[in-house]
């Protein structure tokens, strides 16, 4: 179990060395292990972006009539340690009287169809169409391409030199020497950094 007193907040901010640092998680520690490898000792920490989202119960009403973007909106601010995100829903009223209990996240998932995700404690509801605002940062040979990309079904996975500024639902155009059947412009689906 997780108690209030026992939350301790994570903040990694990662750039280079005479550059701008950028904030590429935000979240709560869940576990924390030393471990030794070789000479050096490593912290591994597990730490969750919207654990209180997870963990909550909640209940909610809905009116006939009421908005998807209002019902979102109630949710999210219900939410512990949450803020609200990009929203972009259309605004479909709800025919009938609803009531809605489990987790904030199951609830959200009910009400959103899916279509809703967790970046640095921010709550964003939006269509699979839709993308967050903001540059179009380029990845290619130059700004650090790493290998070639791989498609697996219908999205593409690259492998690139450390870039704090991309975001989740972002996007991202991808040039290849390579292999330029790959080149476009790709939403952000999930971003895992190593090292």
């Amino acid at each position: 179990w997780l108690y209030i007193d026992d939350i301790r907040r994570i903040e990694i901010e990662a750039g280079y060395y005479n550059g701008k640092f950028d904030l590429i998680y935000r979240g709560i520690i869940r576990s924390c292990r030393p471990k030794k490898l070789q000479t050096d000792v490593v912290m591994d920490i597990e730490a969750d972006s919207g654990l209180f989202a997870l963990d909550d119960m909640l209940s909610v009403s809905i009116d006939p009539g009421e908005t998807k973007k209002n019902v979102i909106g109630r949710i999210i601010s219900s939410s512990t340690g949450m803020s609200e995100g990009e929203q972009r829903v259309d605004s479909v009223a709800f025919p009938r009287t609803m009531a809605l209990m489990g987790s904030p996240v199951a609830i959200l998932n009910t009400v959103s169809g899916g279509n809703n995700f967790v970046d640095d404690e921010k709550i964003y509801v939006m269509e699979p169409q839709d993308v967050v605002d903001g540059i179009i940062p380029v990845i290619d040979d130059e700004s650090g391409l790493l290998g070639v990309p791989e498609r697996d079904r219908t999205t593409v996975k690259v492998t690139c030199m450390f870039e704090p500024r991309l975001k989740m639902g972002q996007v991202v155009e991808i040039r290849s020497k390579i292999a330029d059947v790959f080149d476009g412009q790709y939403k952000i689906w999930g971003i895992s950094h190593n090292g």
